[in-house]
């Protein structure tokens, strides 16, 4: 069982990875993509900022910045999978797709099922890692955009036009599907916050 790491900072940037279960490419199957400008819309309610952002079959990467606000990063995320499964197994189930359906279903522990969970997703975890420093966030930022084209991957010829991506944004300033809050913006009003203190 993972062990959970409960993420407390505030103002700071995080590094976030969401993997489907097993590694299984449900965010293609179901076909999600047309729903993540509501589900990063939730997450920027819950007060975090999205940065930058790629969505892959399998998992998916984002880089947000946590403000000082109420914001639970873990609660935040916590929520976040949940609304995202249920929209995964609602369009599996109107693509008839009963095969993958059922290795999600025996996914789940029996200590789960007992509490009503049908279908196990995502891996139980996600990762979360702080990102200190400017160089930090520009290699972050680059290691996401190209994972579209590296390894087995290879889903577009460049990367700048896998849509599913903000590295449009970061090349040119173009907004990409989903609006994101430019890391800049972020880190000089932070720069000059703390320079006033």
């Amino acid at each position: 069982m993972p062990t959970k790491t409960n993420h407390t900072l505030k103002n700071s940037f995080y590094f976030i990875t969401i993997t489907c279960y097993k590694w299984y490419s449900l965010l293609k199957s179901a076909d999600v993509y047309d729903y993540f400008p509501t589900w990063v819309t939730h997450l920027t309610k819950g007060g975090v900022l999205v940065c930058g952002f790629v969505f892959m079959p399998n998992h998916l990467h984002l880089l947000v910045f946590v403000s000082s606000s109420n914001a639970n990063l873990n609660t935040l995320i916590g929520n976040s999978k949940r609304f995202l499964a249920y929209e995964i197994v609602k369009r599996l189930k109107e693509k008839r797709k009963t095969v993958v359906l059922e290795k999600l279903r025996q996914g789940v522990r029996p200590e789960e099922q007992q509490k009503g969970k049908k279908h196990q997703v995502f891996q139980p975890s996600f990762d979360a890692k702080e990102v200190q420093g400017e160089d930090e966030i520009v290699r972050v930022l680059d290691y996401m955009h190209h994972n579209p084209v590296s390894k087995k991957w290879r889903l577009v010829h460049d990367f700048l036009y896998y849509p599913y991506s903000s590295a449009i944004y970061y090349k040119n300033r173009q907004q990409a599907y989903i609006s994101v809050v430019d890391y800049r913006d972020v880190w000089e009003y932070q720069a000059s916050a703390s320079s006033k203190e």
